[in-house]
C-alpha cells in the first residue's frame, strides 16, 4: 500500500549539477543572443532544444514537465504584466486598427498555406488548413518579449507605452483569442464535427462579452470604493504592510479573471490581459477611468500630471509587482517559458532533404504573409489627414477629409516605415499557440501527415526565431552613431 504521503529522496549529485547548471545557461543564453540576434528569448529557445527531449534530453521528463507548467505560469504573467503596463487610452484609440491588422495577420496566412501546400506541395484541403492555422497564430509571449526588449530610445521599458506597441499587443492578443479558436476547430475536424459551430462561436462570443463586461466592471469597482474606505482604515496592519496587500491583490484578480475566462470557454491569457487592464484603470483617476468607457473625446486624455504620477507611484499596482515578482519572473518564469518552447520542437526529425527544401520555401512564404500586417499604417498615414496625423491615428481619421494647405507636409512625407517593418516583423514569431495547433492536428484529429507536420513545424520554428532577431537587427541598424529610431506618429 503507498504511504499517504510523498516520500523524501535527496536529489543525487549529478541531479543538481544538471539543475544548476541550466538555470545558469538560462540568463547565459538570454544574454549572448541579445548581443548577437538583438533578442534574448532566442537563445533559451536553443538551450530547451538542447537540454530538453529534442536533442540531448539533459533533464528528466518530469522535471521537463514542471518546466513546461512553470514556464506556462510564466507566459500567464507576461500577458497580465502587459495590461498592467498597457497606455490604455491608446488601446481605445487603436482598437479598429489592431482588429484589422489581427485579420490580416489570421487569413493571409490561412490562404498562402492552401495556395502552396495544396497546390504546390500535393497536401490535401483540410491538412493544408491545419496547418495554415497553426501558422495563423502570434506568439503572445513572445510578442510582449520582444518589445519589452526592443530599445527605441523613449526611456520607458521598449515599445511597450508606444502606438505601435499597442496596436502590436491588441492584434497579437486577437489572434491568441482566434488560436484557441482554431486549436478546438482542428481538435473537432478529425471527429464527426456535430458541434463544430458552438466550438468555433463559444470562444469568440465569450472573449467578446469579458472584454465589454471589464470596462463596467471598474466603473462599478469605483462606485463601492468610497464606502469600504472608512472600514479599510480600520485596519492598521493593512495599512502598515501595503505591498503584502497588493499584491495578494494582484494574484486574487489575476486568479479570478483567468478562471472565468478558461472556465467560460476563451484564452485563459485573454483572462490575464484583462486582469492587469482592471488593475490597471483602478490605479487611475476616474477621469483616467472613463477613457475606457466613455466616447468623449475630452476624457481620452492621458494625464501625465505630477498629481498623477504621485497617485500612481502610492496607487498602483506595477510597483509592488516589479518589487514582489519582478526579478523572479524576468529571470525564472519568463525564461522556462520561452525554453519549454524549445522542449517542443522535434528537431532531429527536420533534417532531411525533402523537410529542409520545403520548410525553408514554407518559412518565407509564412514570413511574408505576417510582413503584410505592417502595411496597414502607412495606409493609414496616408489617408489620414494632417490634422488627425498629428494625433493618435484611428480607423475614423480613414473617413476625414485630406486637405492639403501649401508648405504642409505631403502624404507621402509622412508615411512612417520604420514602425510598418517593425509591427509586421514582431508579428512573425508563432512560438506556443502554433506548436498547439500543429501538435493537436498531427496526434489527435489525424489530419496532418508526418510530412506535414515536419514542414510546418520548421516554419513555426524559423518564424519565431527570425521575427524577434529581424525586429532587434533592425532597431540596432537604425540606432546605431547614437541616433534614436523614429517611430512618427505611431511613437
Amino acid at each position: 500500500m503507498a504511504a499517504p504521503f510523498l516520500t523524501y529522496h535527496e536529489p543525487t549529485t549529478n541531479q543538481i549539477l544538471i539543475l544548476l547548471s541550466f538555470l545558469a545557461f538560462l540568463p547565459l543564453s538570454h544574454f549572448v543572443a541579445s548581443k548577437i540576434f538583438r533578442a534574448g528569448l532566442i537563445g533559451q529557445i536553443i538551450l530547451g532544444i538542447i537540454y530538453g527531449v529534442p536533442l540531448a534530453n539533459i533533464l528528466l521528463h518530469q522535471w521537463q514537465e514542471t518546466i513546461l507548467a512553470l514556464g506556462y505560469l510564466g507566459l500567464i504573467i507576461i500577458v497580465f504584466e502587459g495590461g498592467l503596463t498597457t497606455r490604455l487610452d491608446l488601446l481605445k484609440k487603436c482598437f479598429g486598427i489592431s482588429v484589422i491588422c489581427a485579420l490580416t495577420g489570421l487569413l493571409t496566412p490561412i490562404a498562402l498555406s492552401i495556395a502552396l501546400l495544396s497546390a504546390g506541395f500535393g497536401y490535401e484541403i483540410k491538412e493544408s488548413f491545419a496547418i495554415g492555422a497553426a501558422l495563423s497564430s502570434t506568439s503572445l509571449g513572445t510578442t510582449f518579449g520582444v518589445i519589452q526588449e526592443a530599445d527605441v530610445g523613449n526611456g520607458k521599458g521598449g515599445m511597450v507605452d508606444t502606438r505601435v506597441g499597442t496596436v502590436l499587443v491588441s492584434a497579437a492578443l486577437i489572434d491568441d483569442v482566434v488560436g484557441l479558436v482554431m486549436a478546438k476547430v482542428i481538435a473537432e475536424l478529425g471527429g464527426d464535427g456535430a458541434d463544430l459551430g458552438w466550438t468555433i462561436g463559444r470562444p469568440v462570443l465569450v472573449a467578446f462579452c469579458l472584454s465589454a463586461i471589464t470596462p463596467f466592471f471598474v466603473r462599478g469597482t469605483r462606485l463601492v470604493l468610497p464606502f469600504l474606505r472608512p472600514t479599510w482604515k480600520k485596519f492598521t496592519w493593512a495599512q502598515r504592510n501595503r505591498t503584502t496587500v497588493n499584491f495578494a491583490t494582484l494574484v486574487v484578480t489575476l486568479a479570478a479573471f483567468s478562471a472565468v475566462a478558461a472556465y467560460a470557454g476563451t484564452s485563459i491569457l485573454l483572462g490575464a490581459y484583462l486582469a492587469g487592464c482592471y488593475l490597471n484603470s483602478l490605479s487611475r483617476k476616474p477621469s483616467d477611468t472613463n477613457m475606457v468607457i466613455n466616447n468623449e473625446p475630452k476624457a481620452e486624455t492621458y494625464s501625465s500630471s505630477a498629481e498623477n504620477e504621485t497617485e500612481l507611484k502610492g496607487s498602483t499596482y506595477v510597483q509592488t509587482f516589479t518589487e514582489t515578482v519582478g526579478d523572479v519572473h524576468e529571470h525564472i518564469l519568463s525564461a522556462f517559458f520561452f525554453a519549454s518552447i524549445g522542449f517542443a520542437v522535434p528537431f532531429l526529425d527536420l533534417w532531411t532533404g525533402k523537410a529542409i527544401w520545403r520548410g525553408i520555401v514554407y518559412s518565407i512564404l509564412m514570413i511574408f504573409s505576417k510582413l503584410l500586417v505592417g502595411i496597414w499604417l502607412p495606409v493609414i498615414d496616408i489617408f489620414a489627414s494632417p490634422k488627425s496625423a498629428s494625433t493618435i491615428p484611428t480607423t475614423e481619421s480613414l473617413s476625414t477629409p485630406v486637405t492639403e494647405i501649401p508648405g504642409s507636409t505631403s502624404r507621402l512625407a509622412r508615411i512612417s516605415w520604420a514602425p510598418a517593418l517593425i509591427l509586421g516583423l514582431a508579428m512573425v514569431a508563432r512560438g506556443e499557440i502554433g506548436l498547439l495547433i500543429i501538435q493537436l492536428a498531427y496526434n489527435q484529429s489525424g489530419i496532418v501527415s508526418e510530412e506535414g507536420f515536419v514542414t510546418g513545424i520548421w516554419a513555426i520554428l524559423l518564424n519565431t526565431i527570425i521575427g524577434p532577431m529581424a525586429v532587434g537587427l533592425y532597431i540596432k541598424l537604425k540606432s546605431r552613431k547614437g541616433k534614436t529610431l523614429s517611430l512618427g506618429q505611431w511613437r
